[in-house]
């Protein structure tokens, strides 16, 4: 009987340990995926300043007030995937605006700024995916997948334009 118990408490103590180390993985991700998060948050809103700092250089017209407009919205960790499609559609247009225009040294600084603004993001964005890959790995595969069970861990998406890519890696993986 006291060799039933023991090994009874022993086979729980590794089975809790098994458990915590797998939601540490978890956790890690979480908290590295929070950090893309608030890493891509706060590029977006570099994105937007330029933006609108691009524009209080040009002589304002109805179609800049429009977009001035258009940028008169928060970005939030909630809402940061459509946040980068509308400042990249926002982008769009003021770059075929500013072909259409002469440019200033200041605007042309401004220029540089977002090219060095779009590696930052497609790195981030790039990081961002490769958490979510991990985590969305241990979700999908076993022993995990129980953890995540447990804990009622969700799915998470990817950037658009990669999401087949990156579900295809995990498939394969």
């Amino acid at each position: 009987m006291f060799y039933f118990v023991v090994s009874f408490i022993v086979i729980l103590a590794i089975l809790g340990i098994f458990i915590m180390t797998i939601y540490n993985k978890f956790q890690i991700t979480i908290i590295k995926i929070n950090k893309a998060e608030n890493n891509l948050d706060s590029l977006f809103n570099k994105r937007k300043v330029l933006l609108l700092r691009t524009i209080s250089n040009i002589e304002e017209n109805d179609e800049l007030k429009e977009m001035k407009d258009e940028l008169d919205f928060d970005i939030v960790l909630e809402n940061h995937f459509e946040a980068k499609k509308k400042l990249f559609l926002l982008s769009t247009e003021l770059f075929n605006y500013l072909d259409s225009i002469s440019k200033t040294r200041e605007i042309d600084e401004l220029l540089v700024d977002f090219e060095r603004n779009d590696i930052e993001i497609d790195s981030a964005i790039s990081y961002y995916n490769d958490q979510v890959v991990i985590y969305n790995r241990l979700i999908k595969c076993f022993p995990s997948n129980l953890v995540s069970l447990i804990f009622h861990y969700q799915k998470k998406s990817f950037y658009e334009g990669e999401t087949k890519e990156i579900d295809d890696i995990i498939v394969k993986s």
